[in-house]
């Protein structure tokens, strides 16, 4: 807390351990790994955080819901993890700082049992693996 009572809402900072993670709220369209316009503000705050703590390394996490295959779902999560990837490194963000990983439908956030909970399951995480 600072002392006029708001709290940093950065999404990393130079005091988070190495293991923490961060949900990344990227909007993809159902089947797809193109991230939405709408989620380029969440990409351009990612960088920028990225470039404020420059030691950090994180790996991008795709998660997809419990639609298709688990081989499809895989795939399209790593598709998802690169597409974020691309988008930061677009931004200045070096390769070396940023691995990828698919994730597919393994580790939902939520029971996929409505198609509410299927979007919030469709999401990109990112964890600090280096500081």
């Amino acid at each position: 807390m600072f002392s006029d009572g708001t709290y940093d809402k950065s999404i990393f900072t130079n005091l988070d351990p190495i293991g923490t993670i961060t949900l990344v709220n990227i909007e993809f369209d159902f089947g797809k790994s193109t991230i939405k316009p709408e989620s380029m503000t969440l990409i351009e705050q990612m960088a920028s955080e990225l470039k404020e703590h420059e030691a950090i390394k994180v790996k991008i996490s795709g998660h997809t819901d419990d639609v298709g295959t688990d081989e499809f779902n895989m795939n399209l999560s790593l598709e998802r993890a690169k597409s974020v990837k691309a988008e930061l490194v677009k931004y200045g963000i070096s390769p070396k700082r940023l691995t990828i990983e698919g994730l597919g439908e393994s580790r939902p956030l939520v029971a996929n049992d409505s198609e509410e909970n299927r979007r919030k399951n469709r999401r990109t995480e990112l964890t600090i693996i280096e500081r």
